[in-house]
């Protein structure tokens, strides 16, 4: 996918069967792929909200700036980028390399727990622990990855500057991205009260809640969960931090790519 600008970009679902996905030279667009890919390649991209819910190897970036990447994966490599989020789930330590203002929190995308299993496996990523001793020894040997953070660049004792854990007074609420779940015959068509989201128990007073219905983060109009600000922590050195703004998703053009 590459060259576009001001678009929502959704890969048709059960096109990908498992290939590699490559992004380059996108600007102000959302890119949705509600199915498990091979790796990722991106290449270039400002002002983009990247989602990718399972990625069966690595997410390599590259170049970026002003973007927010949300993804399940098994590595993450970020090369030379600026003024970055990724709210990740992963199975080893993100590396940055040549790379400034990076900030991570963990997985932000909430699925149908069926639905969710199923990409995952078909991912090769391990699923959700089910009890708080496994939540916990995860979360020691796992989850915990997100914000064990290696930079190439910083050899010193001391925490990097180039890269900080999003807080969770920072992060957004998490978003509903995908209704997945199909009927079964003679079965009500069932809610999709989403659950897995890593950050739920942290944002506290932004999980979300109520009626599953009047939250519009629908597969067939996602545009009205995704957020437009993503504030940043300020810093001693940058007291006056901007946060991170994306396109209005309502006024992107929509186009559906088709992977087959």
């Amino acid at each position: 996918i590459a060259g576009r600008k001001g678009k929502m970009i959704k890969v048709k679902k059960g096109t990908m069967k498992g290939k590699d996905l490559g992004l380059r030279d996108l600007t102000d667009c959302v890119v949705i792929v509600p199915e498990a890919v091979g790796a990722v390649r991106a290449f270039r991209l400002q002002g983009c909200q990247i989602w990718l819910p399972a990625v069966g190897s690595s997410v390599l970036v590259y170049e970026c700036s002003e973007s927010a990447f949300h993804s399940a994966s098994k590595q993450l490599r970020i090369h030379d980028c600026t003024r970055v989020a990724f709210f990740v789930r992963t199975l080893s330590s993100p590396v940055v390399e040549r790379t400034r203002d990076a900030f991570f929190a963990p997985l932000d995308i909430q699925m149908e727990e069926r639905e969710r299993e199923e990409m995952w496996q078909s991912a090769g990523l391990p699923p959700l622990p089910a009890t708080e001793d496994e939540k916990a020894q995860e979360e020691e040997e796992s989850a915990g990855y997100w914000r064990r953070v290696l930079d190439f660049d910083w050899i010193k004792r001391t925490a990097s500057p180039h890269w900080t854990v999003l807080l969770p007074s920072f992060r957004p609420p998490c978003t509903r991205l995908f209704r997945l779940s199909s009927k079964e015959e003679g079965e009500k068509e069932r809610p999709a009260l989403l659950q897995g989201c890593e950050n739920d128990e942290e944002v506290g007073g932004h999980k979300q809640q109520g009626d599953p219905d009047s939250q519009r983060s629908h597969t067939d109009d996602v545009s009205q969960a995704l957020p437009v600000h993503l504030a940043l922590p300020r810093t001693e050195e940058d007291q006056e931090r901007r946060p991170l703004t994306f396109q209005n998703t309502l006024a992107l053009e929509k186009e559906t790519i088709d992977a087959t």
